[in-house]
């Protein structure tokens, strides 16, 4: 109970960020306080981006319901799953870059085929960079993303150079 409730409260303010950016950006629209087409293109490129940020966290809040009552099968395939980490990476690079950060993915040749599923392991890559991006800031100001070959399997990696977690957490 103790774990739905932390879970609820931070989900609740994860969900706050984005609104309250969205809105800020658009009432300064409605508004006309911002001057020239290449602001008004920067300002709605945010909030885009942050109705994206907002749908992944809804899915993810979606997605932890239906785990929680078991109602999530996954569809596990044979594949590469590199391609699937190239995509979180580059659909997250504008996103680090605005926090001050970089993204550096290093991909092995020749991975393995390993079973996934693709939507599975998308969410999965973008909350580990989403969280280092959030939390890990640091010098050097940049996440390094991985992807070798381990054996018969492929080993993903997210490193931040942040403050890290407590060991008692």
């Amino acid at each position: 109970d103790r774990l739905k409730s932390d879970f609820i409260m931070m989900a609740s303010h994860e969900l706050k960020t984005p609104l309250t950016a969205i809105r800020l950006y658009a009432e300064m629209l409605r508004d006309g306080l911002v001057s020239g087409d290449e602001k008004r293109r920067e300002y709605y490129g945010s909030i885009t981006a942050e109705t994206e940020r907002l749908s992944r966290l809804i899915n993810n809040v979606l997605e932890f319901s239906r785990l929680e009552k078991g109602a999530r099968s996954l569809e596990l395939r044979v594949g590469d799953a590199a391609p699937v980490v190239r995509e979180a990476v580059e659909l997250l690079r504008q996103h680090a870059h605005e926090h001050g950060l970089t993204l550096e993915l290093a991909v092995d040749e020749a991975l393995p085929p390993v079973r996934f599923e693709r939507d599975a392991l998308l969410q999965v890559v973008f909350n580990l960079i989403d969280n280092a991006v959030k939390y890990g800031r640091g010098e050097p100001a940049r996440i390094e993303i991985g992807c070798r070959r381990e054996g018969e399997g492929v080993a993903l990696t997210v490193r931040d150079h942040g403050p890290g977690v407590p060991r008692e957490e």
